[in-house]
């Protein structure tokens, strides 16, 4: 998500809507929330549709959202797309973790959960 290198921007972002700081943060607050109510979605549709068609349909709805925060021309629209997007990166959280359960147990998914857990601790964001 690299919220820690999307904040930087926030007082750009103001500054080009021409609206309170307190606005732009709702960007951030609405991604957040998209990424945890999707959760709640993709696990069950991963169940019955499979892990691979439900990764691949969300990580396009975040690719999609990722290009049209890019072209938002008001600061509502970029809050609905930011949510948008914040949902469509919710897949990985779900259904990548349910993915590896599928491909590993025991004492091997520990240690492949341990190393993906490092990588997301050490990444940005």
């Amino acid at each position: 998500m690299a919220t820690d290198l999307y904040s930087v921007a926030l007082p750009s972002i103001a500054n080009y809507f021409k609206v309170e700081g307190s606005v732009v943060q709702l960007t951030i607050s609405l991604n957040l929330v998209g990424f945890a109510v999707s959760g709640l979605i993709y696990g069950p549709l991963s169940d019955h549709y499979g892990r691979r068609p439900m990764m691949l349909i969300g990580m396009t709805i975040f690719a999609l959202a990722s290009v049209m925060c890019y072209i938002a021309d008001s600061i509502m629209l970029l809050i609905l797309i930011r949510f948008i997007q914040g949902a469509g990166a919710g897949v990985a959280g779900v259904v990548g973790y349910a993915a590896i359960r599928d491909m590993y147990s025991g004492s091997e998914y520990s240690r492949v959960i341990s190393k993906l857990n490092m990588v997301v601790a050490l990444s940005p964001g």
